[in-house]
C-alpha cells in the first residue's frame, strides 16, 4: 500500500467534522524526528516562537490510536482526494488568469504543502516601536529536504518576475538575497543553508540564526520542554507575554495594565504550549506562567481542586460533562473591578441597571442570589436519563445558603407569573411557569406554549443543590436516582486525573466513541449536500471519499481536558484521538443538527436565491426608472384602458439580452392570454421563478402591491419623488404559492388592510420577503404590527389619507 503523507489531513477533518484547533492547525501529526536545529536557532531573548515537526508516514502497527487512525487506508484515500480537489480547484481558478498567474498558483500550492508537511520554526526576537513603523527582528526556518533546489529556483524566478528590489549580499561567505521596500519597513534577507530555507526580517537576523545553529537550545525553551513533557512533540509555541505587555503599554496606556491586574493577569509572564503524541493518542499541554499567586477574577476561577465526590451528580454514562470550582459572587465582583479600572462610568451604569432589575424583582442579585450559590458547578448530558446528544443538558450547582436562595426563587417565580399573566385576548398563548411535586421536591418549569421553543427549562432547589435542566424529565431523573449509582469519577480516563495527586480545578469530558455513533449517520447526508453544492460550483467531488464509520470509530477514545493550578501557573491538558481541537466538542452539534442541516441548508439556499432574484428584478425596475423618470406602470393598456400585459413583460429588456429577445416576441397590443401571447408564458425568465415555489411552469410569486397609494397603483407609472420614504416602501413581495399568477398576467397582490400579510407567508414559515424602493431586500415577520405593514405597502403617509387597500 502506498502511504499518503497527511499534509492536509487536519484541514480535511476540520471541513467534514467541524474540528478546530486551539492555537492554529494541528501540524506535525504523526511527528517526524525532530531536528535539533529548530530549537538551537531560537534566540535567548524571545517574544514569540513556534515550531512544528515534519509529518511522518503513520505506522498502522503503532499502539497510538491517533496514528492508527491516520494510517487507515480509507483515511489515506480521503486525504489524497482532498488534496487532489484542492489542486484542481486552484487550477480552475487560475485558468481565468494569464499563464504567469497559472504557474504561480501551481507553485504556491506546492509551497503551502511543503510548509504544512516539513519541519519549520518561526520567531520574533525584538520589536522596537519608534517612529512611524516598528523595528522588528525575527526569522523563519523551513526544512525543504529534497525540494530545496527547486523551491529556491522558483523563488528566485518570482523575484525577477515581480520586479522586486533585491540586493545580493554575502553572509558567512555565502550569497543571500535581501529584499528592500520603497515604504518604511524592515528588510527581508533569505537564502538556503543546505536543505534549510532561512528568511530573516530586520538587520542581523540571518547572522544570528547562523551563529546559534550549533549552540544548545536556550534556557527558556529547555524549561518549556521540561514543564510540558510530550513524548513525541508535534508543535511547540512560546509567547513572552510580560515583554509584549511592556512593549505595548506606552501605546495602550495605563488602563490596559490596570485591567490586566483586575482580571488577574498582571503577574503573567509567559504562555507556552506543546502538542504531540503520547503512548495512546494526541495530547496538548498549555501553561500560563504566573509570577506569584493568582489574583483578581482569575483567583475566583482557579480555586481549590475538585474531588471525586464533586463529580457525584454526573453519571458514568455521560456523553459530555463539565465540572469546575467557581465562586460566582467573587467572579462578578472581580468583573466589576476590571470594568471600573477601564471605565469607571461603565461600572456605575452596570450597578444602576442592576439596581433597577433588583427593584423590579425585589431581590438583591449580588447578596441574595450569587452569594447563596456554592462553588462547585457541573453540566452534563446523560443518555441513561433521557438525554440525546445535548437535549438532556442538566446543571447542578452546590448551595451555600438554602434559605436565602429559596426566598429568591419565590420572588422570581412571582415576578415571572405576573409578567406572563397579562389577561388579554392572547393570554392563552403566553408562557406560563408551571410547578409540580416529585420525590417530595417542588419542581418548576417554563411552559413556553410555542412550537418554535424546543425546550421546557426546569429547576429544583433541594437542601444542598440547585438543579437546572432543559426539560423537567431530567430533573425527575436526577431526583429519582438509586443510591450507589456510579459517577463520572469512576470512568478510567477521568479517574486518572485524580490518581497522581494533582487534581484539576476544572475538567471537561466527551465520550467521543458514543457521540460519534450518534453523529456519523448524518455525516454522509451532509457530505452529499456539500458535494452537490460543490459540483454546482464546478468542483467534481462525490461523497464516496468519506471514510466509513468503522474506519474511524474503532480508533476513537474519550476526550478529556483538565485545568490545574501548578507551581508554575495554570496548566491545561487535553487528551483525545484526533489532533487539534476536540472532535467531541463538535460531535453534539453535528448529530443535533444533522437531520435539520439537510432540509435547512436547502431551504437556506432557496432563500438566498430568491433574495438574489428579487434584487435583480428591483435593479431592472430602477434601470427603467432612470431611463423613463418613473417606474413602469403595473400593466399596459389598450386604447380603451383595458389591461394587457404585466410590468414583468415591460422590464424584460432591462433584465438581459435574452429578455430583450423574449420581449420582441410579444404582441404588445394584445392581452396576456391572446392566442399568440399565451404561447410565451412557458418561456418565463428564470428570475421570475421562485426557488421555494412549487407552482406550475409559467407562474410567479413575485408580485407588486396594488393599491391607490402603492408604488404600482395601476396604468400610470410613479415618479421617484412621489415616493416619500423609499427605504420603507415595498417595491415587490414574494407571495405564497396560493397567490401565484401567470407571469405575463396583469395580476398583483391586493392586500387586506386588516391582515396585510395574509397570503404572503408560506406554510410553516414565519416571514415573507420584500424588496424596497431603496434597493434593499428584507424579510418581515408575519407577526409584524399590521399598521407597520400597511405603511410599508403605501408610498405616502396613510395617516394623511386613511387606510387603504384592496
Amino acid at each position: 500500500m502506498v502511504m499518503v503523507t497527511p499534509g492536509l489531513l487536519e484541514l480535511a477533518f476540520t471541513v467534514v467534522f467541524g474540528v478546530g484547533s486551539g492555537l492554529g492547525l494541528p501540524l506535525g501529526v504523526p511527528p517526524a524526528p525532530e531536528s535539533p536545529l529548530m530549537a538551537a536557532v531560537a534566540p535567548e531573548e524571545c517574544l514569540f516562537y513556534t515550531t512544528w515537526s515534519g509529518m511522518a508516514e503513520p505506522d498502522p502497527e503503532s499502539p497510538n490510536h491517533t496514528e492508527q487512525l491516520l494510517a487507515e487506508p480509507e483515511v489515506q484515500h480521503f486525504v489524497a482526494a482532498i488534496e487532489k480537489h484542492i489542486r484542481a480547484g486552484v487550477a480552475r481558478y487560475a485558468e481565468r488568469q494569464g499563464e504567469a498567474e497559472q504557474q504561480l498558483a501551481r507553485d504556491a500550492t506546492d509551497w503551502v504543502k511543503t510548509l504544512l508537511t516539513r519541519q519549520a520554526a518561526v520567531f520574533v526576537s525584538e520589536v522596537n516601536i519608534t517612529g512611524d513603523s516598528p523595528d522588528v527582528r525575527g526569522a523563519a526556518i523551513v526544512h525543504l529536504g529534497e525540494d530545496a533546489a527547486s523551491i529556491r529556483a522558483s523563488l528566485e524566478k518570482y523575484q525577477r518576475t515581480l520586479g522586486l528590489a533585491v540586493d545580493q549580499v554575502e553572509i558567512d561567505g555565502q550569497p543571500w538575497h535581501q529584499l528592500r521596500f520603497e515604504f518604511d519597513a524592515p528588510s527581508i534577507t533569505w537564502g538556503l543553508q543546505g536543505q534549510y530555507l532561512i528568511a530573516g526580517i530586520g538587520e542581523g537576523s540571518v547572522e544570528g540564526v547562523l551563529a546559534r545553529a550549533r549552540t544548545p537550545k536556550p534556557a527558556w525553551l529547555e524549561q518549556v520542554h521540561t514543564q510540558l513533557p510530550v513524548p513525541r512533540r508535534s508543535t511547540v509555541t512560546y509567547v513572552n507575554l510580560r515583554a509584549i505587555i511592556d512593549i505595548s503599554s506606552p501605546i495602550a496606556g495605563p488602563r490596559v495594565r490596570s485591567m490586566l491586574d483586575a482580571i488577574g493577569l498582571g503577574n503573567v509572564t509567559t504562555l507556552s504550549s506543546v502538542t504531540g503524541l503520547d503512548a495512546e493518542g494526541f495530547v496538548s499541554r498549555t501553561l500560563l506562567s504566573l509570577d506569584g499567586p493568582t489574583s483578581g477574577a482569575l483567583a475566583s476561577l482557579v480555586q481549590s481542586p475538585l474531588t471525586p465526590d464533586d463529580l457525584r451528580p454526573i453519571p458514568a454514562d455521560a456523553t459530555l460533562a463539565i465540572a469546575a470550582r467557581l465562586n460566582a459572587s467573587e467572579v462578578f465582583e472581580a468583573f466589576l473591578a476590571a470594568v471600573e479600572r477601564i471605565e469607571p462610568q461603565a461600572r456605575a451604569e452596570i450597578i444602576e441597571e442592576l439596581g433597577e432589575m433588583e427593584e423590579d424583582l425585589q431581590i438583591s442579585i449580588r447578596a441574595d442570589l450569587l452569594k447563596s450559590l456554592g462553588d462547585v458547578w457541573r453540566i452534563y448530558n446523560s443518555p441513561g436519563e433521557g438525554g440525546l446528544v445535548v437535549t438532556g443538558l442538566t446543571g447542578v450547582v452546590t448551595v451555600r445558603d438554602r434559605t436565602r436562595l429559596a426566598a429568591v426563587e419565590e420572588r422570581l417565580v412571582a415576578a415571572l407569573k405576573a409578567e406572563f399573566d397579562q389577561g388579554d385576548e392572547h393570554a392563552y398563548r403566553r408562557p406560563r411557569i408551571e410547578q409540580f411535586t416529585f420525590a417530595g421536591r417542588k419542581v418548576y418549569f417554563l411552559n413556553a406554549r410555542d412550537d418554535d421553543f424546543l425546550a421546557a427549562p426546569a429547576w429544583c432547589l433541594t437542601d444542598d443543590e440547585l438543579i437546572v435542566a432543559t426539560f423537567p424529565q431530567h430533573v425527575k431523573a436526577y431526583l429519582a436516582r438509586p443510591d450507589g449509582q456510579k459517577s463520572l469519577a469512576t470512568v478510567p480516563e477521568v479517574a486518572g486525573l485524580f490518581a497522581d495527586g494533582a487534581a484539576p480545578v476544572g475538567l471537561s469530558y466527551v465520550d467521543v466513541p458514543e457521540m460519534f455513533k450518534l453523529a456519523y449517520p448524518f455525516v454522509p447526508a451532509v457530505g452529499q449536500l456539500m458535494a452537490a453544492e460543490l459540483v454546482r460550483k464546478g468542483v467534481d467531488v462525490d461523497v464516496s471519499i468519506l471514510p466509513s464509520a468503522p474506519a474511524i470509530g474503532k480508533h476513537l477514545r474519550p476526550s478529556v481536558t483538565a485545568i490545574r493550578r501548578t507551581d508554575g501557573g495554570i496548566e491545561v491538558i487535553s487528551r483525545q484521538t484526533l489532533p487539534g481541537g476536540s472532535i467531541g466538542a463538535s460531535l453534539p452539534a453535528v448529530a443535533l443538527t444533522g437531520v435539520q442541516s439537510i432540509t435547512v441548508a436547502r431551504g437556506r439556499a432557496r432563500q438566498v436565491q430568491s433574495l438574489s432574484n428579487m434584487r435583480q428584478i428591483a435593479m431592472a425596475l430602477f434601470t427603467y426608472q432612470v431611463e423613463h423618470a418613473k417606474l413602469p406602470a403595473a400593466y399596459t393598456v389598450d386604447e380603451d384602458g383595458k389591461p394587457l400585459l404585466s410590468w414583468r413583460v415591460t422590464i424584460l429588456p432591462y433584465l438581459s439580452q435574452q429578455g430583450q429577445e423574449l420581449y420582441d416576441q410579444f404582441h404588445l397590443d394584445e392581452p396576456w392570454d391572446s392566442e399568440h401571447n399565451r404561447k410565451l408564458i412557458e418561456k418565463m425568465p428564470s428570475l421570475y421563478r421562485c426557488t421555494s415555489s412549487r407552482d406550475g411552469t409559467g407562474k410567479t410569486v413575485y408580485l407588486t402591491v396594488r393599491s391607490p397609494r402603492s408604488a404600482f397603483p395601476g396604468k400610470e407609472g410613479i415618479a421617484a419623488n412621489d415616493i416619500e420614504n423609499p427605504s420603507n416602501t415595498v417595491l415587490l413581495v414574494e407571495a405564497s404559492d396560493a397567490l401565484a399568477v401567470p407571469w405575463t398576467k396583469p395580476a398583483e397582490y391586493n392586500y387586506d388592510p386588516k391582515d396585510p400579510a395574509v397570503g404572503l407567508v408560506r406554510q410553516n414559515a414565519e416571514a415573507f420577503n420584500a424588496a424596497f424602493c431603496d434597493g434593499s431586500v428584507r424579510s418581515h415577520s408575519k407577526a409584524s404590527d399590521p399598521a407597520m405593514l400597511r405603511a410599508m405597502f403605501e408610498r405616502t403617509d396613510i395617516a394623511e389619507h386613511g387606510q387603504s387597500g384592496g
